[in-house]
């Protein structure tokens, strides 16, 4: 596959102060899981060295069905939920 016609996305968040660790330890499975999805072709979650709070999940997937068999599985709607306590903000999810 042409990486011009790979879907992207970044996912930006960030959590309250001190919720760093249980952010981390939510997204560990969804990671893992979503690397094994068909149609996914990286899926890396960042943590700024300069603000630890502020996270990016950098996502490339072959196309739009891919991404919503990412939106609608189970690993993702599990952690979906394991987070919305601990954000500070709305996450923002961009597509490219």
């Amino acid at each position: 596959m042409d990486k011009k016609t790979r879907k992207i996305i970044v996912a930006r968040a960030v959590v309250k102060d001190g919720k760093e660790a249980a952010f981390i330890d939510a997204a560990k499975a969804v990671v893992e899981a979503t690397r094994k999805e068909p149609g996914c072709f990286s899926y890396t979650l960042y943590q700024s060295p300069m603000a630890p709070a502020s996270f990016i999940f950098y996502e490339e997937y072959e196309d739009d069905a891919a991404i919503d068999t990412h939106a609608n599985s189970d690993h993702f709607k599990v952690f979906a939920r394991a987070i919305s306590d601990i954000l500070a903000e709305e996450l923002d999810i961009q597509k490219f």
